[in-house]
């Protein structure tokens, strides 16, 4: 009697046992489970579609919407610049996130127009910009050079201003300056016209303040200087040369 209880007891353990290992081996297969499909398709308990998955022709794709039906998220690995971007109910791009393969582009709209606040990070070094409305001015805050600064443009009269290290510039849209002041050492500049052109330069020196002309080569042309109190007035050609000079040196 012993005996058989024994060999009952011992087949029931054994029983467990082979139950445990193919429950487990069953969790394993399940974990192991690979699910391929072109398309996914989420629905809601309206029977509304709600999410999809699926293999676009730029690449991967997730889009989500809402009970309306308009897209609100949408997610897609491309190759060559994945992309995240986050839609308002009109439609309207609300935040958009792009990688390119040498950039991150961050760009941020409110519903109803008012400022875009759009971030650039880059080989290049290009910053922040802050792009209101079409007659609002635009901010950007540049980290290249020359152009390195802060610069403020109006798009209604067509230029622009550049805070910069050591001094302000004012441009036109056509790319032409128009004013620039400069602050080298103890010595601070204002010049007035296009390099391209010709400028008129105020120079605010200790020793030696006075206006000169510079033509479009950068050579000085004419001057006007103070020198120990006293007024010089002085006209140059293209080698440098003294064609007139008040008083005579």
């Amino acid at each position: 009697m012993r005996r058989s209880y024994g060999r009952l007891r011992a087949s029931v353990v054994g029983l467990l046992a082979l139950l445990i290992v193919a429950g487990t081996m069953g969790a394993t297969n399940q974990r192991e489970r690979v699910v391929r499909a072109n398309r996914v398709v989420l629905f809601d308990g309206n029977n509304r579609e709600r999410g999809i998955l699926e293999m676009g022709t730029a690449g991967p794709r997730l889009a989500l919407y809402d009970e309306e039906g308009k897209l609100r998220v949408e997610l897609v690995g491309a190759n060559t610049a994945p992309r995240i971007r986050l839609r308002h109910a009109n439609g309207a791009d609300a935040v958009q996130v792009l990688a390119g393969e040498d950039s991150v582009e961050l760009r941020m709209t409110p519903t109803e127009g008012g400022p875009v606040l759009a971030a650039t990070v880059s080989n290049d070094g290009s910053g922040l910009r802050l792009q209101g409305t079409e007659t609002a001015p635009e901010l950007t805050l540049d980290n290249r050079r020359p152009t390195r600064g802060l610069m403020v443009r109006d798009r209604v009269a067509r230029s622009s201003s550049t805070v910069f290290a050591g001094g302000i510039a004012l441009t036109h849209d056509d790319g032409q300056q128009a004013m620039m002041l400069l602050r080298e050492g103890g010595n601070v500049m204002l010049g007035v016209g296009d390099p391209e052109l010709g400028m008129v330069i105020l120079r605010g020196t200790k020793n030696r303040p006075g206006l000169a002309v510079i033509d479009a080569r950068g050579h000085t042309r004419g001057e006007l200087v103070l020198i120990d109190g006293r007024p010089y007035l002085s006209l140059f050609d293209e080698a440098g040369r003294t064609q007139f000079a008040v008083p005579e040196p």
